[in-house]
């Protein structure tokens, strides 16, 4: 430090802290002048001793934009407190498509990952995001990981989930499986979720929006932190971070993994899963290049509920509120009042042994000296994903990224078969033990029930090359490609005879009737094909900025090939690379071509393949932000998306028959949007329409002429349109006092008739036409309200009370229904709720960087029940009692009552010198 004799010095103190959470940060440079300076404490103070005088203060930190402010020091004590704002590294801008503040012309919200620590407690990492308007997310049958999202009323099929830049919807039907996805809130620096079409470069199904996850770099910072958390339901986790740092030499290396165990609130819902996570990053010749290989995954096992119930199934007197004539429809029940914890996939099991004399009589039964909680209905998946990107940045200006990925699914799901010949006791539990004994009994070591797996394998490769080049006054150009190749291998097999020996079935044209009638556990039964989804596209995006505007314009296209190979119907007849009899050559065909004669042994014998399906998509979207000053700013966007449908609305599961008649969807969509920013308050509004022009669906038609002949016929024409206005809000009025406020409100309406006529090859003719005009969109709630206040009374105390309201909801139906009398009828409102949920927690910092943090979370405080998912018209299949469009008729799920969650995280933090330059 530099002083100057006699001359007066002054005091100044004050905090640095991050102006999106308000947490102090620690070892912050603050520079007045060269030679003259001070960093920040743990806690992100400074205090130094400076002679009066003006000086241009840079406060600077690694990870966030610096700011520089003209300081006049002319009395003897001055506070000065400074917030930065995080800067998105030019990596995550242009590869993972992150909005920036105030100039991507896009309505989004950003969770940070000190939100998701406090608020997520043993939840998915899904649930996090209903923080954020115009998001519905709940955890369905409540089964770990199996967790649902609709924003804007569009289901996670129509939202784009990505995680550091690469997609990760499934490429068959665009589904995301959470569970597969357990543990990257341990290491998430952000997740980021766009709303509308979004700030990616990439043809993607963002028709509701984009869910970007942002996982954690090499920090400036050494670190190693262990967290023990515990809760409801015997629930327990187990977490290790570890990340090195940036190294001298470059080298970075973060580590992590978690392991968890639970009974679940859903009674049979156990949950086993492990996490694993590793990333090592070089940095070549002064940050020029920057080469990263991660890999991570989460091997698990968890119990499911798939099945909604009628309400009175799970509380007669919460029925009756509904106004459900419960006493008048009882009798049609088996199960009535077994608790919101109901859950009939379930049942006990002794696997004991029977003993047999001479003649196979059973004479004696020894138990196994264990009853065990069985659940029939289970998920068994691990889908490690390994990824390695290439970044080089010689200049300001420039800019290059290539990403090479793989995922490697393996696993599936298993049910009891057949559902009809299992009855349940008098609690609504499966009496497998009946199922179990009468297997074993069987002299012939037979199975008549047992439990079936199916098996969804894939292996997914992929590439995506992004560049960027900055230009003279403000233009900015953009391009890359996109390239992936999936195959999805899909069977049905013999996971547990339940006391038996062998299932008889018959479903495979290509073994011996011998064979095919008995299997074995392990035996595939009813399907077994490939689905091959092939994807190329590039894009080109243009940008120009300056102080006041920023602009851009996104073209994008893709090609998708839809291909399946059936392994269970007739092989075909290949000669010179040429199909010449297709599915001709079951076990006991044969086929006789240019005089020789071929069987389905023959080496000219191939698997069956359908067509291949090729189908082009394409995007176009534009935006325009405009900061009036530096508090205000608006923006405006819009696109078209001419989008390819999934892959399973164009190939049946069953056969090889191609959808008729295939048509493209097209959704055409217009945002507004109005910021204000300023220290204490920052408010995001916009308002957005949507409309879907092409909304895919199919049905089967049964040809008049010949009930043999059934052809599976893609729909056009079905119209949707999605209004809505957002609001979210931060209000800090006191240092110690921060609030959050969201609303949304929707108009989410189909708005079109469908008169569709079909000719058959024969030349017979069949009609469809449904009604569903003026019809609300069902299975997300159009109105969302909510809000927290996060109160830090002491230094490292906080408490943050937070409560969500949902209305205007109405449930789920298919529009097919919607004909006759039905025509323009709403499906079932189901009545708006709200749940309170409150966290809490402590840091100390120890000497030497020692941290201890207690954290708690308390969800549903009011331990209430209400109806979070509903299907119209499904409590009793096609009883006309239960037909009606109301609480009696539909099937329903309750959100799960009152959970905690305690966790004890101890972690040990070390700056590197270098980081802080």
């Amino acid at each position: 430090m530099v002083f100057v004799g006699f001359a007066q010095t002054a005091k100044v103190s004050g905090k640095i802290t991050d102006a999106s959470t308000n947490e102090g940060l620690i070892q912050a440079n603050v520079l007045f002048k060269d030679g003259l300076g001070t960093t920040t404490d743990l806690d992100g103070n400074f205090s130094i001793d400076i002679p009066y005088g003006n000086y241009t203060v840079k406060v600077s930190y690694s990870g966030y934009d610096a700011i520089i402010e003209k300081v006049n020091v002319s009395k003897p004590v001055l506070q000065l407190n400074l917030a930065l704002r995080p800067a998105e590294l030019q990596e995550v801008v242009i590869v993972a498509d992150a909005a920036v503040d105030r100039k991507t012309p896009v309505a989004f919200s950003k969770v940070e990952a000190k939100t998701i620590q406090e608020d997520l407690g043993s939840r998915d990492i899904a649930m996090a995001l209903n923080s954020t308007p115009g998001v519905y997310a709940t955890n369905k049958g409540g089964g770990d990981g199996d967790a649902q999202i609709t924003i804007r009323g569009f289901d996670q099929t129509n939202v784009a989930v990505m995680f550091d830049g690469v997609p990760v919807n499934d490429m068959e039907n665009g589904s995301v499986y959470w569970s597969n996805w357990f543990g990257l809130d341990a290491v998430s620096r952000s997740i980021q979720v766009q709303r509308g079409l979004g700030a990616s470069k990439l043809a993607l199904p963002s028709v509701g929006g984009t869910i970007n996850i942002l996982t954690n770099g090499i920090r400036d910072r050494s670190e190693l932190s262990v967290k023990q958390e515990f809760a409801n339901n015997q629930f327990y986790r187990t977490s290790l971070l570890f990340n090195s740092g940036r190294m001298k030499n470059g080298w970075g290396v973060s580590l992590a993994g978690s392991y968890k165990q639970g009974n679940g609130w859903v009674s049979g819902n156990d949950v086993q899963a492990g996490f694993y996570y590793a990333k090592v990053e070089k940095m070549f010749k002064e940050g020029k290049h920057l080469l990263s290989l991660s890999v991570f995954g989460s091997p698990q096992v968890h119990g499911q509920r798939f099945a909604q119930q009628a309400a009175l199934t799970y509380d007669t007197n919460a029925a009756k509120k509904l106004g459900i004539p419960v006493d008048a429809i009882t009798s049609y029940y088996r199960d009535v009042d077994k608790g919101y914890r109901f859950n009939p996939t379930w049942g006990y099991l002794d696997r004991r042994t029977f003993v047999r004399d001479d003649m196979g009589n059973v004479i004696d039964t020894i138990s196994s000296g264990k009853t065990e909680k069985y659940n029939t209905s289970e998920n068994i998946y691990h889908k490690p994903q390994i990824l390695l990107r290439y970044s080089y940045q010689p200049n300001k200006n420039f800019f290059l990224s290539v990403t090479g990925y793989a995922s490697i699914g393996m696993g599936g799901g298993t049910n009891i078969v057949p559902a009809t010949n299992i009855t349940a006791d008098s609690t609504g539990q499966l009496k497998l033990q009946q199922a179990y004994d009468g297997n074993a009994r069987n002299k012939l070591g037979q199975s008549f029930i047992y439990i079936r797996r199916s098996v969804n394998n894939h292996r997914w490769f992929g590439g995506i090359l992004t560049a960027s080049y900055k230009m003279k006054k403000g233009f900015e150009i953009s391009g890359g490609a996109d390239f992936r190749s999936y195959t999805g291998i899909h069977y049905r097999e013999v996971y547990d005879l339940l006391g038996g020996q062998y299932y008889i079935v018959s479903t495979n044209a290509n073994q011996n009737s011998t064979r095919r009638d008995t299997l074995t556990k392990g035996g595939k039964v009813d399907r077994y094909d490939y689905g091959h989804v092939n994807w190329g596209g590039g894009f080109a995006q243009l940008e120009w900025s300056n102080k006041i505007f920023s602009t851009f314009l996104n073209i994008s296209s893709a090609v998708s090939f839809y291909q399946k190979e059936d392994r269970f119907v007739k092989k075909s007849l290949k000669i010179d690379g040429k199909i010449v009899a297709d599915q001709a050559l079951g076990y006991y065909d044969s086929v006789q071509y240019n005089g020789k004669w071929y069987f389905n042994n023959s080496p000219e014998a191939v698997y069956s393949k359908s067509d291949l399906i090729v189908l082009p998509s394409a995007t176009v979207k534009a935006g325009l932000n405009a900061n009036i000053n530096e508090q205000h700013s608006v923006f405006v966007n819009g696109g078209f998306l001419y989008k390819a449908p999934f892959y399973n609305f164009v190939i049946p599961q069953n056969g090889l028959k191609i959808s008729k008649n295939i048509k493209n969807e097209q959704i055409a969509s217009v945002e507004l949007g109005y910021l204000f920013r300023s220290r204490w308050v920052a408010i995001s509004l916009n308002g957005y329409y949507t409309e879907w022009l092409n909304k895919p669906l199919t049905t089967t038609f049964q040809d008049p002429s010949d009930p043999d002949i059934r052809e599976l016929v893609y729909v056009p024409g079905i119209k949707a349109r999605h209004t809505g206005v957002e609001l979210d809000f931060t209000v800090k009025p006191h240092k110690m006092v921060n609030i959050e406020g969201l609303f949304s409100y929707g108009d989410w309406i189909w708005n079109s008739k469908v008169d569709f006529h079909w000719k058959f090859d024969s030349g017979t003719e069949a009609d469809l036409s449904f009604d569903p005009r003026g019809v609300h969109v069902g299975g997300s709630a159009q109105m969302q309200a909510g809000g927290a206040v996060r109160v830090e009374p002491i230094k490292g105390l906080y408490i943050k009370p937070r409560i969500t309201y949902f209305d205007k909801f109405y449930s789920d139906f298919n529009p097919q229904t919607l004909s006759g009398a039905n025509a323009g009828r709403d499906s079932w409102k189901i009545p708006g709720y709200y749940y309170l949920d409150i966290s809490a927690g402590y840091t100390y910092h120890f000497k030497k960087m020692l941290i201890f943090t207690v954290r708690t979370n308390f969800f549903n405080v009011t331990n209430g029940y209400y109806i979070q998912d509903a299907t119209n018209n499904n409590a009793l299949g096609t009883n006309t009692n239960f037909q009606q469009f109301n609480a009696q008729s539909a099937s329903v799920f309750y959100g799960q009552g009152f959970r905690w969650n305690v966790g004890i995280e101890i972690s040990w933090i070390n700056f590197n010198k270098e980081s802080r330059k």
